[in-house]
């Protein structure tokens, strides 16, 4: 059984809740990705997306907000590393959510998104054939 640890992104872009919205977005867009952890003294305390931030720079002005005021705090959506693929599918496709954090003893280990599963399914329906 294909497992989260298989297909999770390791080296995972986080941002500090201190950092300005301004700088969140250019991070992000930098990256090319929609939305990232949020970690504090090396332990995970939210996540913050595309959407979270221009929600609220179209009501504020960038320079006078931090990512704490717009991060998304609990309950947070996580997994362990060796918990199922199919689980972290299920957990997506009922929370409406297109990632879910991987964490183990509370530290953050990884991402597993939407697309990582879409290739772990693609990949197997190959190798099934072949």
């Amino acid at each position: 059984m294909l497992k989260v640890r298989d297909i999770m992104t390791r080296n995972v872009l986080t941002l500090s809740p201190a950092a300005t919205l301004r700088e969140a977005m250019a991070l992000l867009a930098s990256h090319h990705v929609s939305g990232a952890p949020v970690v504090s003294g090396g332990k995970l305390v939210g996540v913050v997306t595309t959407t979270d931030l221009l929600a609220s720079l179209e009501r504020n002005a960038p320079g006078e907000h931090d990512v704490s005021e717009v991060m998304y705090r609990a309950p947070l959506v996580t997994l362990p590393a060796d918990a199922a693929v199919d689980a972290a599918a299920d957990l997506m496709k009922n929370l409406d959510i297109h990632r879910v954090l991987v964490t183990e003893n509370d530290r953050l280990v990884g991402v597993v998104s939407a697309l990582d599963v879409a290739r772990a399914v693609a990949e197997h329906r190959l190798t099934a054939r072949a």
